[in-house]
């Protein structure tokens, strides 16, 4: 399965054409890769309280024609279906920011709020909680202060389960980030901003689960893998042009 790693479906988004979208982007990349047809996966990264995973699961908020069954042994999954009978696999996830200013994706659960907490703190508890962590890239969160304390927390981690994001808008052309080089796993993912031109861009960039996933149980044989996982997955799509990210990155702050 073909899995974006790093999703928000936005206030500002259509929802039919996010999932649409979606749904179109994860199967040209599968048919590009040569893979069979069959569903990809979203992990939503949401901020606490956003509530989009919840009320679809409760038959709220999804565009015309789309249904959600949620797997009876699995809490963090469902099954999404659009009128024209194609699947896609939402995943939950939260999103926070540390009192130092890094964002830290939790995946597979909905932790209540880690947001303030140190760093080191957010790792340690998404640890006990068994829940992968990842660190995603941003635009400048890895330069400076914040750049060191990257670096810390990835030498403190050293354990399977913390895990480095990129994401689609990072240009291509930009130097390698250090810490992908000789760091834990990457994990893509679009990462999508909150500009309505982005509705469209999930499902362009992110990892290959190289096994099959059970129906009843896809968050929980996710999260066991990823906490499991020390070498790179393979990586499907492609990130952003330097005119692209300039643009987005205008709009975003216009916005």
């Amino acid at each position: 399965m073909l899995i974006d790693a790093h999703v928000h479906i936005h206030p500002g988004f259509d929802r039919a054409v996010f999932l649409r979208s979606a749904a179109d982007n994860l199967a040209s990349a599968a048919a590009a890769l040569g893979h069979p047809p069959g569903p990809g996966g979203l992990i939503l990264t949401e901020i606490p309280g956003a509530g989009v995973f919840e009320a679809f699961a409760a038959g709220q908020g999804l565009p015309r024609g789309w249904r959600a069954q949620a797997p009876p042994q699995d809490a963090e999954a469902l099954w999404l279906q659009d009128p024209e009978g194609r699947e896609l696999l939402l995943v939950s996830g939260r999103q926070f920011v540390s009192a130092e200013g890094l964002e830290i994706l939790a995946l597979g659960g909905r932790p209540a709020d880690q947001g303030g907490l140190p760093a080191a703190e957010i790792l340690a508890r998404l640890g006990r909680m068994e829940l992968p962590a990842v660190l995603p890239w941003g635009a400048g969160k890895w330069i400076g202060e914040r750049g060191r304390l990257l670096r810390g927390l990835l030498d403190g981690a050293a354990r399977p389960g913390v895990l480095l994001g990129d994401n689609a808008g990072r240009p291509f052309g930009w130097p390698r980030p250090g810490c992908f080089r000789d760091g834990p796993p990457v994990l893509p993912g679009t990462d999508p901003l909150p500009v309505a031109a982005a509705a469209d861009d999930a499902g362009r960039y992110g990892f290959v689960f190289d096994r099959q996933i059970p129906r009843s149980l896809p968050a929980a044989a996710l999260r066991d893998w990823l906490l499991q996982l020390t070498g790179q997955p393979p990586v499907f799509g492609r990130r952003c042009g330097p005119v692209a990210f300039a643009h987005r990155q205008v709009m975003l702050r216009a916005g």
